[in-house]
């Protein structure tokens, strides 16, 4: 019987982190598509992160968003308000690439979650709606806006920094 070499925790933690994010989206960039195709590849497999559209900063992480559905909804049994954190929380989860995390994190383009949790009208199946819309109105402002970065970046790369990096393989 082969043995399987045992991994870091820190490469554990990793894989395990965002496995089911991955595994939702197919393993391909929300925001730009990067990953995409028949064949999932290691290489940009490893480039893929598994992020919140609703940043952490912003009340986006399963703890912030767990306090505030319990502030909110302190009358319902606390496993129906862990339930509803747990779709909140999952929700707000996606597969994105390294480079749409790091800029889509910098906009300014989200709501404070937990402040529209406690602050939006209605019951609980509003609540969630509310917040739900405000996920995918979230990410498609965070696709638009770092789809234009990109490009404006790709034109820089292209006009100054790609030729001075061939310059110096070559010499």
């Amino acid at each position: 019987m082969k043995t399987i070499p045992a991994l870091p925790p820190v490469a554990v933690d990793w894989l395990e982190s965002g496995r089911w994010v991955h595994a939702a989206s197919g393993a391909i960039c929300v925001y730009c598509g990067f990953g995409g195709g028949p064949q999932v590849k290691f290489e940009e497999w490893l480039h893929l992160r598994s992020g919140h559209v609703i940043p952490k900063a912003l009340g986006g992480g399963f703890r912030q968003i767990s306090r505030a559905v319990s502030a909110r909804f302190s009358e319902l049994p606390l496993r129906d308000r862990r339930a509803l954190a747990i779709e909140l929380a999952r929700s707000n989860r996606v597969t994105a690439c390294g480079w749409c995390e790091y800029v889509g994190d910098r906009l300014a383009v989200s709501p404070d979650l937990g402040t529209l949790i406690r602050n939006a009208p209605g019951d609980v199946e509003a609540v969630k709606a509310a917040v739900l819309d405000a996920i995918e109105s979230t990410k498609g402002r965070r696709a638009d806006q770092t789809r234009s970065i990109r490009e404006a970046v790709r034109r820089e790369f292209e006009r100054s920094v790609q030729r001075q990096l061939e310059r110096t393989r070559t010499s």
